[in-house]
Order: structure tokens, then C-alpha cells, then sequence
């Protein structure tokens, strides 16, 4: 796990200062009440939140960026296959493109920022970033209030798409999500679920 240094740990995003409930509170922006959410949507059906409608003005762009993954690939040691996933979703079928293990010591390929980038602008891959909270101060602190306030475990992932593209298929997953979309442009489909709050995760659907 990186080390954070003592600026770091003295800095922190808005929600570093505010009681976990707050911060849910935050969250879910002017529309609705953590009450409302609980009592309508939670396990219940999706809730869609605008940007303009939350009480956040614009501060989740601390969470992450490509800066900041540039930044970590260039500081931290970022292993393909158990920190960071690249692939790629073409004509109804998932491509897996991280690059192979070293065949002499059997250990996973170093993401390195020059490979990274190769791989998301110019073979259009997408990348999964798993538990970036490791390494970026502004996601580990939400996660940490996100902990206190649900009280069970709380993880993160980043999935950053080049335009014009699909990293994943169709699926479901067997845990609560709450996704942000930070940058860009996203074209979102939501389906009926298979299996009303599913307890593992689905295969690729078509």
C-alpha cells in the first residue's frame, strides 16, 4: 500500500471535515433526502442524480482524473492483472489486453504510464483501475466516511473508456453501486434485473 506523506494526510477534499451522514447526505445532492432515498430506491430501483442537482458544486472532480492516474503509474509500482485491468468490449465480444507475465519470473507486467497510454489511446482500451483508494488521498477519505455511515466495507474501482468505445459487456454485479461519472460524455443502459438483488456476479451478457 503506498505511503501517504504528511502534506498529503494534512490536506483534505470537502468531505474530510464533514460527519459521515453529511457526506451521504452530499451525495445524493437537493433532490432528495437520505430518508427518501432509503425508503424508495435503496435495494428497491436505480436513482439517476443530475450534476446540476447535487450539493457538491463541481468538488467530486477531486476523486480522480487521468493526471491523477499518470501521476500514480509514474510513482507507484501498478501491476497489470491485480491493480489495473485493460480491455476492451467489440462486436458483442470482450477482449482481455493486459500483457502477458515475464516467462522467467512468472511475475504480472509492470503498468508502466508509457504502456497504459498506449494501450487506452491507441488501441482503445478501457482501463480498470482496482482500489485506487490505496493510492489517491481524496478517494480513501470518501471511502472512510462511506464506511462509517453504511458500516460494512467500502471499496472503490476507476473505469476510464476512450470516446467512441466499450470496455465491458452487459452485467450485473452482486454488491450496492454507486457510480460518478467525473468526466466526459457516457451513453448509460439500464436493463430490468435477471435476478432481483443477486448474490454473485452475472457472466457477460448480450
Amino acid at each position: 500500500m503506498a505511503k501517504r506523506s504528511a502534506s498529503q494526510a494534512e490536506e483534505g477534499p470537502w468531505w474530510a471535515q464533514e460527519k459521515p451522514e453529511d457526506v451521504f447526505s452530499s451525495l445524493l445532492g437537493s433532490t432528495i433526502s437520505s430518508k427518501d432515498f432509503f425508503a424508495k430506491y435503496w435495494e428497491k430501483e436505480p436513482l439517476i442524480i443530475s450534476n446540476g442537482s447535487a450539493k457538491r458544486d463541481g468538488k467530486l472532480t477531486q476523486l480522480f482524473s487521468r493526471e491523477a492516474l499518470d501521476r500514480i503509474l509514474k510513482k507507484e509500482r501498478i501491476d497489470f492483472g491485480l491493480h489495473l485491468n485493460s480491455c476492451r468490449y467489440v462486436d458483442g465480444s470482450r477482449e482481455g489486453m493486459n500483457p502477458d507475465e515475464n516467462e522467467e519470473t512468472g511475475e504480472p507486467a509492470r503498468a508502466t504510464a508509457k504502456r497504459v497510454w498506449k494501450l487506452f489511446d491507441g488501441d482503445r482500451a478501457t482501463l480498470q483501475f482496482h482500489q485506487p483508494q490505496q493510492f489517491q488521498d481524496s478517494l480513501w477519505r470518501l471511502c472512510s466516511a462511506l464506511e462509517s455511515y453504511f458500516g460494512c466495507l467500502v471499496g472503490s474501482n476507476v473505469y476510464m473508456t476512450p470516446s467512441e468505445s466499450q470496455g465491458l459487456a452487459p452485467h450485473h454485479d452482486d454488491v450496492e453501486v454507486f457510480i460518478v461519472q467525473l468526466e466526459g460524455r457516457k451513453h448509460w443502459r439500464l436493463y430490468s434485473p435477471l435476478d432481483k438483488l443477486a448474490r454473485s456476479c452475472s457472466k457477460d451478457l448480450e
